[in-house]
């Protein structure tokens, strides 16, 4: 096997890793979603209310924008579809015992350019709605002294009762899974 086969088996095993990762990118977001009627929860904005009738609720709550759950749900999906695209075309250089040309190397590292800027696009737009999210449930008024702790505790709104059960594991997954990504 020479040097340029290593090179290709590596670039594979690469597109590899990233495909089976990139099903921890968009699962645990549109779970999230799906437990939350709908609503993204990044972003979302509120204040707290405590009535003696029925304790503790988020009161006056602007949900995130659908974009941000939108685009990093996209961008798994993508990263999905390329990777496996790029796992097979590798892997039949490998079969064929030949290497890429010029021309296809460079759009392999424009595509896988892209593709990181746009990745580092949407786990900022995690990691920030994120912060927001636990700001916003782990104020004074709240009585939950750390984001983890959310999961355990259900919230209460006006119309319902929101399950927050796994969100902050599944939140925490999607957001190492885009920094290894």
């Amino acid at each position: 096997m020479g040097l340029g086969n290593i090179l290709v088996l590596a670039q594979a095993t690469c597109f590899l890793i990233s495909f089976i990762v990139s099903f921890f990118l968009f699962v645990p977001l549109t779970v999230s979603v799906n437990d939350s009627d709908g609503h993204c929860l990044l972003y979302t904005t509120g204040k707290w209310l405590y009535s003696n009738e029925t304790g503790r609720e988020l009161a006056d709550v602007k949900w995130g924008p659908d974009s941000a759950c939108g685009f990093s749900v996209f961008m798994g999906v993508i990263v999905m579809f390329l990777s496996l695209f790029y796992v097979i075309w590798e892997s039949i250089y490998l079969y064929k015992d030949t290497d890429s040309s010029w021309l296809d190397a460079f759009v392999t590292a424009i595509l896988c350019l892209v593709g990181c800027l746009m990745l580092f696009a949407s786990s900022l737009t995690l990691s920030v709605g994120y912060q927001k999210w636990c700001y916003l449930i782990t104020r004074p008024e709240s009585e939950i002294e750390q984001c983890e702790d959310g999961e355990f505790i259900q919230i209460k709104f006006k119309d319902y009762t929101l399950n927050t059960s796994n969100y902050y594991t599944m939140m925490n997954m999607a957001q190492v899974n885009y920094h290894i990504n």
